[in-house]
């Protein structure tokens, strides 16, 4: 399949690219499957941080060598140890180009890193030291925490186009007592600072607001995840000392527990309401994945694979689309479309094999139970056409269109982001 020019001259209506946005899962509407994740070599726990919108999850896992950071895919797992680290890799954001920040500690102390495409670069803000990053968005803004003499912690925003460092410091905040977790594709960011206990906030840009769960003591709140709706996870702590995970959209605060578990901690958040933490029990800490119920069948998950942030005229952009099934038990369609630098969008079809269409379409009808791995296409990059492009995939049920997809929809929707330079 080609990508040539004629793909910028129709316009899709935009009720077609709202289709492929599902509604944001309120916090309270619905139960949640918990799934342990069965990380390798995780001998002395794993903690699960980061989570993007094709299910990437990224995290921590700990052995007797000490703490490792990892992704996983939804099939596979990848250690991530950047190579001068002397005491730990740990890693906690990972945006849907599959770049994952975190930190790594060495003789000289604490730095933080952008893993991409098997490339460690080390991130140190200049304003200060002992630097972590804490959560990156999809056009590579992080953020993170640094520390500054002895006067506590700040948190940062870091703008890699202009490789400038600008300092986030809530005015509600003892000196030195702002932390930075979390940044969505708004650009708005989350985190927590201390005055008289911890307080969770959202950071617009301009306004920081005030988090506080109502049943949270003078230990307080803490906001750890975020996702591009504005929904919100993070811990909060209660009269007795115990931790307590909370979902919030923008109104209420929501519980999010896992049963049977001492302590739930929840870390990040996705578009597709998926959240990502770790649990507590007799046998130490366990990552896990928390998949909102939407209808039978919402357990399983695609996910696009090997798909590069950046592609040049010539090369191949290959797609496979992954299916990682929990819960599958019925025959499904498969959509898959790409969304072209103006917003339009183009479907692709199994029996068009070398061409795009503009009609809302399935790429596969009746994908039995059996079938997991789908290799979608491959485009040739060609000469004069650039820009940013993104895939989507998602299950349907079968014999229904994209018109009523939270009725529809039977997987997450994949999603994955790149660029043709």
């Amino acid at each position: 399949m080609i990508i040539n020019q004629q793909l910028h001259f129709t316009v899709l209506p935009w009720v077609i690219l709202a289709c492929f946005t599902l509604p944001a899962m309120p916090a309270n509407a619905t139960n949640y499957t918990f799934t342990t994740l069965a990380i390798p070599n995780a001998t002395l726990g794993a903690q699960a941080y980061g989570i993007n919108a094709s299910g990437q999850i990224a995290g921590v896992y700990y052995d007797s060598q000490g703490g490792h950071g990892f992704i996983y895919n939804g099939q596979d797992y990848t250690p991530l140890d950047v190579p001068t680290a002397t005491a730990g890799t740990f890693a906690y954001g990972i945006n849907d180009n599959g770049q994952v920040v975190g930190d790594y500690i060495d003789g000289s102390g604490k730095h933080g890193f952008l893993y991409n495409r098997g490339v460690y670069t080390a991130i140190n803000n200049p304003n200060g030291f002992d630097t972590n990053a804490t959560g990156i968005n999809n056009r590579g803004q992080v953020v993170g925490n640094y520390r500054l003499g002895t006067t506590g912690i700040y948190g940062f925003f870091y703008e890699p186009q202009s490789n400038t460092y600008t300092t986030m410091n809530n005015p509600k905040a003892s000196a030195g007592n702002t932390s930075a977790t979390a940044i969505n594709n708004n650009g708005e960011g989350a985190g927590f600072f201390y005055n008289t206990g911890a307080h969770g906030f959202m950071y617009d840009g301009s306004n920081f607001t005030t988090l506080n769960a109502p049943q949270a003591a003078l230990a307080g709140t803490f906001t750890y995840g975020l996702n591009d709706q504005g929904l919100m996870v993070g811990v909060y702590y209660d009269s007795k000392g115990a931790a307590n995970s909370y979902m919030f959209d923008g109104s209420h605060y929501s519980p999010l527990a896992l049963p049977n578990a001492k302590t739930t901690f929840a870390n990040g958040i996705n578009d597709n309401g998926q959240v990502v933490g770790y649990y507590t029990d007799n046998t130490g800490s366990h990552a896990f994945l928390a998949t909102p119920g939407l209808d039978p069948g919402s357990a399983t998950q695609l996910a696009f694979r090997n798909v590069s942030p950046t592609y040049k005229a010539g090369e191949t952009l290959t797609i496979t689309v992954q299916e990682h099934t929990l819960v599958r038990k019925e025959t499904l369609d498969l959509w898959v479309a790409i969304e072209l630098p103006n917003a339009e969008l183009r479907y692709l079809n199994i029996d068009l094999p070398t061409a795009v269409s503009v009609n809302p379409q399935p790429f596969h009808k009746n994908v039995t139970i059996d079938l997991v791995q789908h290799s979608i296409a491959s485009f040739v990059m060609p000469k004069g056409v650039t820009g940013h492009y993104t895939l989507y995939a998602i299950y349907t049920a079968p014999g229904s269109d994209l018109s009523h997809l939270a009725q529809t929809s039977r997987s997450n929707i994949a999603k994955m982001e790149f660029d043709l330079q």
